[in-house]
């Protein structure tokens, strides 16, 4: 016995033989052999019988191998699913066996181990766990076929999708496509159909299709049925109208011997192999046609059961792990049951002779209720004859469906209709066209009208054949007839886009050559794009003659997808990361059991490729094996213990830096494994620094092979991860005159005021400047200030005191000045004159509503004396603040808050949106995902590339899009982002880097 249990360190398998009963000595096989099985594992199978039939499935059921542990250090290697073998031989008189008298290895797996008593026991695995597998892997809802998981099958939803092999009756469609009236009946193929049913009234043939398109495309002629055997792997058809009853059909396939289709079976869903010579001989006794269908979840071995079972026969699981079967049969009263080291053989229950008479049945794979059961016990009792007729014309064109005509069930005799014949007319050199007709009247005699099928061509006379020689005696030969041969053929071609429709090419029926069309191929042509399929009909009345094949619309087969590889080498340090390469770089080996012995440890690279044209392109390797530890302490006894090993801890983090340019590539600072704790390089934060200039983010990877120990990250080289943007703002002050335009300043300047509230009162009015700045960084360029309050009028002269002079010039009119305010996204229109504050207006800021919108002021004036208020025209009297430009929101999984902010006619805004996943569980991919529109309309999308991660590869999803006011007037706008998670579980993510920012 040898068993093969794996090292935990490295991962090597750990060998060991023992061997049981040897007398002189333990070397076998060329190999030594230590004493140590306490005892053989004994191997139990049922034989199934039913009172009725033998066959239930004979598995082996194995129990515990006992082995001496001597103290040995066993429960620490891996046992779970290690190898093993056992080999036999007969125990000579005397001595041992020689090396040829054991029997081949018998393998077996090991599913666990236990140590009692000074004894290791191992538990094996069944050998025959493959077999308790479904025979069907597919459920409707999730098979990824269109027809089978949309809305039209919304009932069968998690139910198996049918399956059946060999001669199958009665099989019960499942209606798939509502629309077109299509059924599936299988979910394989299917070789022919012997007839479609609606509650067993059989349907007249239509057409057979080639595909699911062609069933969609063409309706069926009145009581037919069109169907395809092959629908990309199942088998649909397509009845007239919907029927009335349950629609069944009749069915084969290419297997149909029960040993065929066991062997089918077993090979689709296990990778048990048969006893060899097992299937042919099996069939050699068994050689009719049966059938199995399966609807449900039942297992490979129920199935195995059902096939067997009823053929007297048997299968049974053997000591190789290999499937035979054979058949129980005996003429005597005792049945004798014999195996290689049998142990016992034990009668488990018995059971009353039976008497058997076959009658003959054909099994029916549709269920019928009791009231079809009787609806077909009173239709036998009523006596009702039906006839199935057939009628034919000769015609130069499709004759028109024929009516009329009688068939009498008491003679026996068919009157055709007006122009047709019982039988085929004689030639004159047009096509025959059959129709199929059916009569049926209730009683054995009567004469009913047929029901007849629309004209289809049945035969077509070819040319005449050549005139035989001269016999030397009876008449002239007649003329021979040709038959039709049809060839369905298939041609390829490679495109990225489907091509149109070939034309020409032929086909040799005397060769059975295929000449392809132009541009396509007969086998599927080498390269990267799509394949399309063309199918193509040949059809000739001329024995050996040649065709050019009617072709189909291209149909897109398949097509390469991309693909994921690693590559291994070993170094002493990390290697440079390989070039892209069309195979395996130079020095690198594809397989990590190629990789030679030697110094340094094993790294690998992991590369993707978007389709087999394009080169492979590698990761930066990464180190897969560890590294030796320190040597551990003297232990107080025994001898120096080997240097243990440490796994390899791997920390990936992140340092942030606010810069105008892009910083350099940090370095230095640490990991402290023991307490998680990041120290960053110097000049850089482990989180966001405030700050004006763009934020710059380096990520590290830490690693050691010291439990607790520290690290000096490797740095990334920095990205830029967000940065404020631009501001606009208005000062104020109270002056008699214009003042002069303020200095560029990084503030307010002095003598101004940011809030015109602050302004103090006193002599002059109160005047503003509108200043910009690009970013936080840069200084307020500021506007030539102007007047936003108006001046009283001046005051007439005294007149002198004396005697009263002529009559003075009339001094100008007083002019009185008033400002009002009110907050709207959009330039208000001009209030209408009033004799105080309009409706919707305000008289101070103070007063005003807040609101996201910005504040306008309206200056008005009234004469002295006069009532109303001459408004003018509204002008912005609050700048856009700096929430509107440099505004943020952190982005997650689901949609953020939304920003808003208003723009000009012409001007834009830039939202820009990442994410970062440091440490992903699966792979998968990302994407950032920004949606903005006007405020109160709809939304406009705007999806960033897809960003993949995998475990040990972070996700940056980044995205940015520019929304610009290209309208001829203010508008408010707003925006929101939302991380979309495509595939795979990318972690947690990092909430202080994964923002939107305009």
């Amino acid at each position: 016995m040898e068993l093969r249990p794996r090292r935990p360190a490295d991962g090597g398998e750990e060998v060991l033989r023992f061997c049981h009963n040897a007398r002189e000595r333990a070397d076998f096989l060329g190999q030594q052999w230590r004493p140590g099985v306490v005892a053989l594992p004994e191997t139990e199978t049922d034989l199934g019988f039913d009172g009725r039939n033998f066959g239930q499935g004979a598995v082996p059921q194995v129990g515990r191998l006992r082995l001496a542990h001597e103290g040995r250090n066993w429960p620490a290697l891996v046992w779970k699913n290690a190898a093993g073998t056992l080999r036999t031989a007969p125990l000579p008189d005397r001595g041992d066996p020689a090396d040829a008298a054991f029997g081949p290895p018998q393998p077996f797996r090991v599913e666990a181990i236990e140590v009692e008593r000074g004894e290791a026991v191992l538990t094996l695995i069944d050998s025959g766990r493959e077999l308790t597998r479904p025979v069907i892997n597919r459920l409707f809802g999730t098979t990824g076929v269109p027809l089978l998981d949309g809305a039209d099958t919304i009932d069968l939803r998690g139910r198996p999708v049918p399956v059946g092999q060999g001669r199958l009756l009665s099989v019960p469609g499942y209606l798939v496509d509502r629309a077109n009236n299509i059924w599936l009946f299988l979910g394989n193929p299917a070789t022919s159909q012997q007839g479609f049913y609606d509650g067993g009234q059989p349907y007249a043939n239509g057409v057979a299709r080639v595909s699911l398109a062609a069933l969609q495309a063409n309706t069926p002629a009145d009581g037919t049925v069109d169907w395809c055997l092959d629908a990309a792997g199942l088998v649909l058809a397509r009845p007239w109208t919907r029927p009335n009853y349950p629609f069944t059909a009749d069915l084969s396939t290419a297997t149909v011997r029960a040993a065929d289709i066991a062997a089918l079976l077993v090979s689709a869903r296990t990778s048990l192999a048969f006893a060899p010579g097992t299937v042919a001989a099996f069939n050699a006794l068994y050689p009719a046609e049966c059938g199995l269908y399966v609807d449900d979840e039942r297992t490979v071995a129920t199935a195995l059961d059902q096939l067997v079972a009823g053929l007297g026969g048997y299968w049974r699981l053997t000591s190789l792990g290999q499937i035979a079967l054979g058949r129980l049969a005996h003429a005597a009263p005792v049945l004798t049951l014999s195996e290689a080291d049998l142990v016992s053989i034990e009668r488990r229950g018995t059971v009353m002779p039976t008497r058997r008479r076959a009658v003959g049945w054909a099994r029916n794979n549709r269920v019928h209720g009791e009231g079809e059961i009787a609806a077909a016990v009173l239709a036998g009792m009523d006596g009702t004859s039906v006839a199935e007729l057939l009628i034919w014309r000769r015609s130069a064109t499709p004759p028109g469906t024929p009516s009329g005509g009688s068939f009498d069930f008491g003679t026996g005799v068919l009157t055709p209709p007006t122009g047709w014949s019982a039988s085929i007319p004689a030639t004159d050199g047009n096509p025959a066209y059959a129709s199929r007709g059916q009569a049926s009247i209730s009683g054995p005699t009567g004469v009913a009208t047929p029901s007849w099928a629309a004209p289809t061509r049945a035969i077509e006379d070819g040319a005449p054949g050549a005139t035989g020689p001269q016999g030397p005696q009876g008449p002239q030969g007649v003329p021979g007839q040709h038959g039709t041969s049809v060839a369905e053929v298939n041609v390829y071609r490679r495109a990225s886009s489907q091509p149109a429709t070939p034309s020409g090419g032929s086909f040799d029926f005397s060769t059975a050559t295929l000449t392809a069309p132009s541009g396509w191929s007969v086998s599927i042509p080498s390269g990267s794009d799509p394949v399309w399929v063309s199918r193509g009909v040949a059809v000739t009345n001329t024995p050996g003659g040649s065709d050019v094949p009617d072709w189909s619309t291209p149909a897109r087969a398949f097509e390469d997808g991309s693909a994921v590889d690693a590559i291994f080498r070993r170094a002493t340090s990390q290697p440079a990361t390989p070039s892209p390469s069309s195979g395996v770089p130079s020095g690198w080996y594809s397989s990590i059991a190629d990789v030679p012995s030697g110094a340094g440890t094993i790294w690998t690279s992991f590369g993707t490729r978007a389709s087999p044209a394009l080169d492979w392109v590698w990761e930066t390797p990464v180190r897969i094996e560890g590294i030796d530890g320190a040597t551990g302490p003297q232990g107080p006894q025994g001898p120096q213990g080997v240097p243990g090993q440490h796994g390899t801890s791997v920390a990936e983090v992140n340092v942030y830096r606010r810069a105008s340019s892009q910083p350099a590539t940090p370095s230095g600072g640490s990991f402290d494994f023991s307490t998680a704790t990041l120290t960053a390089p110097s000049g850089w934060s482990v989180s966001i620094p405030s700050g004006s200039d763009p934020v710059w983010v380096s990520r590290g990877v830490a690693v050691t092979n010291t439990p607790g120990g520290s690290d000096v990250p490797d740095w990334s080289t920095p990205a830029r991860a967000f940065e404020d943007g631009s501001a606009v703002d208005a000062i104020f002050r109270r002056a008699t005159s214009q003042p002069a335009t303020p200095s560029p300043s990084s503030g307010v300047p002095s003598g101004w005021y940011s809030s015109i509230a602050d302004v103090p009162s006193g002599a002059g009015t109160i005047w503003t400047s509108f200043g910009t700045r690009a970013s936080p960084a840069l200084d307020w360029v500021w506007e030539t200030p102007v007047r936003i309050e108006g001046i009283d009028g001046a005051t007439g002269p005294q007149g002198p005191q004396g005697p009263q002079g002529p009559t003075g010039p009339t001094g100008a009119t007083g002019v009185s000045t008033r400002i009002i305010f009110r907050r709207s996204g959009t330039q208000p229109s001009t209030p209408s004159p009033s004799s105080g504050v309009p409706s919707g207006w305000y008289g101070t800021t103070g007063d005003v509503p807040s609101s996201a919108d910005p504040m306008w002021a309206s200056t008005g004036e009234r004469p002295s004396g006069g009532s109303d208020y001459s408004w003018g025209v509204p002008v912005r009297h609050e700048a856009i603040t700096a929430a509107n430009t440099g505004d943020w929101r952190y982005l997650t999984e689901s949609v953020s808050g939304e920003m808003t902010f208003t723009l000009q006619p012409g001007e834009s805004r830039i939202a820009r949106g990442m994410g970062l996943y440091p440490s992903p569980v699966s792979p998968g991919s990302v994407r950032v995902q920004i949606e903005y529109g006007e405020v109160g309309g709809g939304w406009t999308t705007s999806n960033g590339a897809s960003a993949p991660f995998n475990v040990g590869e972070p996700g940056t999803p980044l995205h940015s899009v520019t929304i610009t006011n290209s309208t001829g007037a203010q508008r408010p706008y707003r925006v929101r982002g939302t991380l979309i998670i495509e595939s795979g579980d990318p972690g947690t993510r990092d909430a202080n880097v994964s923002v939107l920012a305009v």
